[in-house]
């Protein structure tokens, strides 16, 4: 949840009826969400013409901002796979990278690139889990 400790959405309809979209808290599993995406997201229909009031509300130990978004099913899913293409192209060059400096230190027999290495995937894993794929992918189970 990126420094998210939790989240709740709600949907209030014209007519009073109000139900909860989303409940994430930091004991949440993954597999329980609504969407499976990294993005946290929750999906509600509206008819053509009706009115309804979203409430949200969320608790955070250290994120300053919380962007948000209403859009269709389909942009979302052509977000998550643009954003997700381009992450892994991330994490794979970040993963050469460290392998680079693991042949070096092999061959080379320099520990400087060992700690080069350290540095790629430190950094690879940092940013998995700035994106949530590391608590997707790493430890689904236990995003504390």
């Amino acid at each position: 949840m990126n420094f998210m400790q939790g989240i709740s959405a709600h949907l209030v309809r014209a007519d009073g009826a109000a139900e909860t979209l989303l409940d994430e808290r930091l004991d949440s599993v993954f597999s329980n969400r609504p969407l499976k995406g990294d993005e946290l997201a929750a999906r509600f229909r509206l008819s053509p013409g009706e009115r309804a009031t979203l409430y949200i509300s969320y608790w955070s130990g250290g994120a300053t901002n919380l962007p948000l978004a209403v859009v269709t099913e389909d942009r979302f899913l052509g977000s998550l796979a643009s954003d997700a293409a381009r992450h892994y192209a991330f994490y794979g060059m970040m993963s050469l990278l460290a392998l680079a400096g693991l042949i070096c230190a092999w061959l080379i027999r320099q520990r400087v690139f060992l700690s080069f290495s350290a540095y790629a995937a430190s950094v690879a894993l940092y940013v998995a889990h700035m994106d949530g794929a590391a608590f997707h992918h790493l430890w689904p189970g236990n995003p504390a």
